[in-house]
């Protein structure tokens, strides 16, 4: 399948079985083009394709897409509720709650009567997924109330519709049963699991979900061979995708206490082994390959790390980067820093044409420390000619400045960038980086590469250790553990698509986190290009306001 043919299909609601680094190539394309194509990209297509990666379980990239939609476009409470319920899913849980707020408070002003009805009792259901979510990961008794009072106000809003509500409510207050809770509910499990099985035999169970919550109140009621027949049942239904079977899987484990692989009992046990054989068939876990044949070769595969490799486009990918990354030098030509160039325009300055950008503490008239304007120079690596010697180019002005300000505190990077913008004296015929229209999710597996002239020596690429760790709620700042030095200051800093994201400007063995407060790590850290672009617009409008007499 071709990559836009592949972008297509996401975007029509369908994720073709294609390996997880094209589809999130696929996914980075459609960020990309919400965040700089408004004609191309509508909220009808985001949502079909959020959703569409949420069937699939693929929750880090739903992000990507409902990150871009939320900072570029209008309000989308359809597509907000696929966008919440993959936060949700990643524990991301006052972000996905605060986003649910918003959206029931569009629907009760924007829909008619029936849409608020059905959208309503959503949205208030994965709110109360919140709250149950809360209690699994913390064990508060306060939360299981929470939850149980939630999911349960919403089936008796309407229990025919709302039954997956009351099959929630029926495993808290099952849970709330055993580990001796009371006073949760004027009935007990049996009589609540009772009453929903009348109410969903009024209508045909002919859905993956009605089939799953079957089985959680045949379970409640200790029928386990009627829970496992509709257990079955699921599994064999043509509609049933990895989230439902997933979702049924966690809520055993997690509510009923289920124990999936170390030979369980009970009869939620049984049901738990059964959705974890059936997964591992799945997703192709169990071996064919004879056991001594397994051995010989993994003594031959080892990726002792989890780490890839970078394909040949990668590296020219990186190469064409490298063209454009350069090292700021003093009038003796001693290498003291890194810089870069970009486009004005990607920095709001329009007209501007291609411009050097570096720290403040790098290049500056005004910070102390730093190589002044008048005794700088600049050389590209790749552009010294045959005979090995450096073309060194001048700084023609300084089109903006901004200090430095302490680390780890985001609060202050809006006036304090750490950022010098200048105009190179002679045009060096280089290309320009180009910059991500988005910053990546923080999930673990996410990158920052930084490529620069640690020491004064040649240019390098960091790519060990790379780790992205942080970004904070103002999406001003970036952490992440890609090893740097002295000289490392000014240096892009890139994602997985070698797109810039930040530049990097100092790091520490003690950085303070921005979550949770008053703690340190060590981490290195960049001040994003999105926060550059907002303190250039800023300075602008103050320029503008102040007038021409302002000086």
């Amino acid at each position: 399948m071709t990559p836009q043919l592949l972008v297509t299909s996401i975007l029509t609601g369908h994720c073709p079985d294609v390996p997880v680094w094209d589809l999130s190539k696929a996914v980075h394309t459609i960020a990309d083009g919400i965040a700089t194509e408004p004609g191309r990209y509508d909220a009808t297509g985001a949502w079909k394709a959020c959703n569409a990666l949420n069937r699939e379980r693929h929750f880090a990239l739903t992000l990507h897409i409902g990150q871009a939609w939320f900072a570029c476009r209008d309000f989308s409470a359809l597509l907000a509720k696929h966008y919440a319920q993959a936060l949700i899913e990643l524990s991301h849980l006052q972000q996905a709650d605060a986003l649910l707020d918003q959206a029931i408070e569009a629907v009760q002003r924007t829909a008619g009567a029936r849409t608020v009805h059905v959208e309503l009792a959503e949205y208030r259901g994965q709110k109360a997924r919140i709250c149950k979510q809360a209690y699994v990961d913390d064990g508060d008794p306060a939360r299981l109330v929470q939850a149980f009072d939630a999911y349960h106000h919403a089936y008796l809003d309407n229990r025919l519709t709302n039954y997956w509500h009351g099959v929630n409510a029926l495993a808290l207050l099952a849970r709330a049963e055993r580990i001796g809770m009371t006073g949760l509910a004027p009935v007990s499990s049996r009589e609540l699991a009772r009453q929903l099985l009348s109410d969903m035999q009024q209508r045909a169970v002919d859905s993956p979900w009605k089939m799953a919550s079957m089985a959680e109140v045949y379970l409640a009621l200790d029928e386990p061979d009627h829970a496992e027949l509709w257990l079955y049942r699921l599994l064999h239904a043509p509609q049933c995708t990895p989230f439902m079977l997933e979702s049924l899987g966690r809520q055993l484990r997690e509510i009923w206490d289920a124990r999936a692989l170390d030979g369980g009992v009970q009869a939620q046990d049984r049901l738990a082994s059964i959705i974890a054989r059936h997964q591992m068939a799945r997703l192709s876990l169990l071996s064919l390959t004879p056991p001594a044949s397994r051995a010989e070769q993994n003594e031959l595969e080892r990726n002792f790390q989890g780490t890839g490799a970078f394909s040949i486009d990668t590296i020219k990918q990186i190469l064409s980067a490298c063209a454009s990354i350069g090292c700021v030098c003093n009038s003796h030509g001693v290498r003291l820093g890194t810089g870069f160039l970009l486009d004005g325009a990607a920095l709001g300055l329009g007209g501007a044409g291609p411009v050097f950008v570096t720290n403040a503490h790098v290049l500056s008239d005004t910070v102390p420390g730093a190589i002044r304007p008048s005794d700088a120079l600049v050389t590209f690596e790749l552009d010294y000619p045959a005979d090995g010697k450096p073309v060194f180019h001048k700084i023609a002005e300084i089109l903006l400045t901004s200090p430095p300000g302490p680390l780890g505190q985001p609060s202050q990077a809006e006036g304090l960038l750490d950022v010098s913008v200048a105009r190179l004296e002679q045009a060096t015929g280089h290309g320009v980086l180009q910059v991500s229209a988005l910053l990546p999710i923080v999930d673990g597996q996410a990158k920052a590469y930084v490529i620069g002239h640690p020491r004064g020596s040649g240019l390098q690429i960091a790519v060990h250790d790379s780790e992205l760790l942080a970004v904070d709620d103002a999406n001003r700042l970036v952490h992440y553990r890609t090893p740097t030095d002295p000289g490392s200051s000014g240096s892009p800093v890139f994602n997985e698509d070698w797109r810039l994201i930040a530049l990097h400007h100092g790091g520490s063995s003690t950085m303070p986190r921005f979550r949770p407060a008053g703690t340190v790590y060590q981490a290195n850290e960049g001040v994003t290009i999105q926060a550059i672009r907002a303190g250039i617009r800023l300075a602008s409008l103050g320029a503008a306001m102040a007038g021409p007499d302002a000086a």
